[in-house]
């Protein structure tokens, strides 16, 4: 096995993005939105029972330049469908 590693200072920028009135298929995120830094991945946490409007654990994914926001259902992953009213608060580390 062959890596490298190495600490990147300054380049790890943590936000936070607030869906409101979630759509199945995801909030889209537009490439012009980048707050003035180029963007090679994100990192996001879960989004706490007590950040979200369903009470519930819920784990965001970047599909496709949109976030999706899914939970566990008997232990496998389900989207969360259309469901106004809900709003989440995701914090991310952009990098």
């Amino acid at each position: 096995m062959s890596h490298t590693l190495r600490q990147l200072y300054g380049a790890i920028t943590p936000v936070e993005l607030v869906i409101i009135d979630y759509t199945n298929g995801g909030e889209v995120i537009p490439s012009d939105e980048t707050i003035g830094i180029f963007i090679e991945g994100v990192i996001f946490a879960t989004v706490p029972p007590n950040k979200n409007s369903l009470g519930v654990a819920l784990f965001p994914v970047l599909i496709n330049g949109s976030v999706r926001l899914f939970r566990f259902v008997s232990g496998s992953p389900v989207e969360i469908p259309t469901t106004p009213g809900l709003n989440a608060t995701i914090s991310a580390l952009l990098v």
